[in-house]
């Protein structure tokens, strides 16, 4: 009986285990609009086209001693794609941001309108955590890695996705 017991208990630790590195993998491949993290700016435009304008950060551009870059591909008012890069790294996407109903997705399905409830549906509680700040938005946070590790953000008001990012 004592044996059987382990055999299980090993069974069900080994298979957390495992559902932790599947969510860790999952985020690293993750994207929205069909938008993965580190993507080029040619795939970038390959989907979306010529952005309506490019924003560019004035006080990191080439301004420090990695001869850093930051610039932010904005399509409509509600989709953003942040580039960054420097002098020994190319130009690739840093942050996904869309913060409208507008048909982008992430490759699960999660959008801005959705309800609350569908965020752990969707992507489960492995490596969230929740920030409530003073105007009543409420912030899930989904990361990996230390530093500058990997993170989705699903910001939500009165019971609704308002926000959804994907950043590095």
């Amino acid at each position: 009986m004592k044996r059987v017991f382990l055999i299980i208990f090993s069974l069900v630790v080994m298979s957390s285990m495992c559902f932790a590195s599947i969510d860790a993998q999952y985020l690293m491949s993750m994207s929205i609009g069909g938008v993965q993290l580190d993507s080029s700016e040619e795939y970038v435009r390959s989907i979306y086209g010529e952005p309506e304008r490019i924003e560019y950060d004035k006080h990191l551009n080439g301004n420090n001693s990695q001869g850093s870059t930051v610039y932010t591909y904005v399509y409509g008012d509600t989709f953003r794609i942040l580039f960054c890069g420097n002098n020994h790294i190319p130009m690739s996407v840093g942050e996904i941001t869309s913060n409208a109903n507008n048909g982008i997705k992430t490759e699960a399905g999660l959008s801005v309108g959705n309800a609350e409830s569908t965020i752990t549906k969707v992507y489960g509680t492995e490596n969230l955590k929740t920030y409530h700040d003073e105007n009543g938005v409420i912030k899930y946070v989904y990361t990996i890695g230390r530093g500058f590790g990997r993170g989705f953000t699903v910001y939500v008001k009165h019971g609704k996705i308002i926000e959804i990012e994907l950043s590095s």
